[in-house]
């Protein structure tokens, strides 16, 4: 919920903008601000504030609204959060959580869950030791991967990257597992693209793809890997595997 009046009250303190400067804007008056906390404007836009100054917050925003200096702010006294559950599943989402192509009618999950929360200790992890097929069989046989694990792709432009991690994703999704697609700073084609793709190997429907395209705010853009990660999570939470 993106109620200004609501959260206004809710922690009684007004911000007012100060200076903008494209997706990062300048705010004083939030003398109680916390890093990494949710800020609402008055024409509902929302941010996450990234840096405490001596009387300012750095605020990144999420939103394509026009924002002015002067216009009104509010704290939530809440982390950013996203809506995560199965209802997302076979879905086409932006990092906030919101549909971009919907496949069929959208239903909005009711449980939301922070984009950033501490790691797990050493102690609570579970060691890697179950074998994850590519449905590569040179990176199977020579770099094995396991789950849990976490696995750099580098590469220079059209060397096959994004064909390797569909393959991985086609194969884990195809055992089972839940597949989350995060697309980062690329063109709306591409989506519908992969999106396409995903529907003829028949695993769209246990995949979740989350975008944020080159268009978008850099807000959007730097809070999406958060976002497949926390969705990760939750799914991983329900003792189900998910790759990402």
């Amino acid at each position: 919920m993106n109620n200004f009046k609501h959260f206004l009250e809710k922690t009684g303190e007004i911000g007012v903008v100060e200076e903008v400067r494209s997706s990062v804007v300048s705010i004083g008056g939030l003398p109680r601000a916390k890093l990494g906390e949710k800020i609402v404007l008055e024409n509902g836009q929302t941010g996450q504030v990234l840096a405490l100054e001596e009387t300012q917050v750095e605020v990144l925003l999420f939103g394509d609204q026009p924002v002015r200096v002067g216009d009104q702010a509010a704290r939530t006294g809440e982390a950013v959060k996203i809506p995560v559950g199965k209802e997302l599943l076979g879905q086409v989402i932006n990092p906030l959580g919101e549909p971009l192509l919907p496949n069929g009618p959208f239903r909005k999950p009711e449980i939301f869950r922070p984009v950033e929360k501490p790691p797990l200790g050493i102690k609570e992890r579970v060691g890697v030791s179950e074998f994850l097929p590519t449905g590569v069989a040179i990176v199977d046989l020579l770099v094995p991967l396991g789950k849990g694990q976490r696995e750099l792709v580098i590469g220079d432009r059209k060397t096959g990257k994004t064909t390797f991690l569909l393959q991985t994703l086609v194969s884990a999704v195809r055992q089972g597992m839940i597949g989350i697609y995060a697309l980062i700073g690329k063109k709306e084609m591409e989506v519908k693209k992969i999106v396409d793709f995903l529907k003829e190997q028949k695993i769209f429907s246990r995949t979740v793809v989350l975008s944020a395209s080159s268009s978008d705010r850099a807000g959007l853009v730097w809070l999406a890997p958060y976002s497949a990660v926390s969705l990760g999570e939750y799914f991983r939470d329900l003792g189900k595997d998910v790759l990402v």
